[in-house]
């Protein structure tokens, strides 16, 4: 199903967000595909507690300095200041991408590998969990990525964490196996880390040659990709369920298919990089190759 626009705006070689997914030459699994929905449920619970929904409002009792940060700016891991629930629900786990039949990203978020510790003496108690806390919560985050905090850091300080950068790259890479898994591309479990065979490579931005007034409005720039992402979802429903009987009948997902879906994968991962990740200024091609 790739069309002949398709061809016509081929993206730029050196774009800084790649996505791919190996076809699957062998037979597949028809018991794992008739059954995918029931069998996704744990990794979709897991990824939505990554994602920053579904729990309190402003919690959270440690918090860390924002690297390079004015003084008194701080990042709670544990709790919904900046990973609050999340406004987006989208396929691939990648934020900008409209609607995924059954995937919402949302869920208490936790950053792992970082312990809650004891709070700094001078904080005040942590509020009850309210509606106006998870809204701001959800204005700081976009599925689970650190999207406002990074805005402010690119706009005053030229600079973007790298560890703010390698979570934001690896929660978008997480959500992509998730995403392989559910649309069928794959029949391999999604892992926590390993690449398997979903591939999305984000480069590291410099900083200081990002346009620093850009992030504030780079969300609106990509409107008239939403738009055309939102009609392209609705392709990709239907040919999921077109794969899927397909599968069930003749052991493989159809080519033509399979390249469509990738496709309207990838380009939205071009978007997301673009108006969410923040690592590029270059606007993203409307292509899916």
């Amino acid at each position: 199903m790739t069309t002949e626009a398709t061809a016509v705006t081929p993206p730029p070689a050196d774009y800084p967000v790649r996505f791919a997914v190996d076809y699957p030459e062998g037979p597949r699994n028809r018991l794992t595909a008739l059954v995918r929905i029931f069998l996704a449920i744990p990794i979709l619970i897991l990824i939505s507690l990554l994602s920053g929904g579904g729990g309190g409002g402003d919690r959270g009792d440690a918090r860390r300095d924002i690297d390079g940060g004015p003084a008194g700016a701080y990042m709670p891991f544990g709790g919904m200041r900046w990973f609050g629930q999340s406004g987006y629900s989208m396929p691939f786990g990648m934020p900008g991408y409209g609607m995924m039949p059954g995937y919402n990203l949302m869920g208490p978020g936790m950053m792992p590998g970082f312990a809650p510790g004891a709070p700094a003496p001078t904080d005040p108690p942590p509020p009850a969990a309210t509606p106006a806390g998870r809204a701001r919560g959800a204005a700081a985050t976009g599925g689970g990525i650190v999207v406002i905090p990074t805005v402010l850091m690119l706009l005053f300080r030229r600079k973007y964490p790298r560890w703010w950068f390698d979570w934001n790259r690896e929660i978008s890479r997480f959500g992509a196996r998730v995403g392989a898994y559910v649309l069928l591309l794959r029949d391999e479990y999604p892992s926590t880390d390993e690449e398997q065979a979903v591939h999305l490579d984000v480069d590291y931005p410099d900083a200081q040659a990002l346009n620093r007034w850009l992030p504030l409005v780079k969300w609106f720039l990509a409107i008239p990709h939403y738009i055309v992402l939102a009609l392209l979802v609705i392709g990709v429903v239907l040919v999921t369920l077109v794969a899927w009987l397909a599968i069930l009948v003749t052991g493989r997902y159809p080519r033509g298919l399979y390249d469509y879906t990738v496709g309207v994968g990838r380009w939205c991962s071009r978007v997301s990089g673009y108006a969410f990740l923040l690592v590029t200024d270059k606007y993203p091609p409307f292509s899916m190759q």
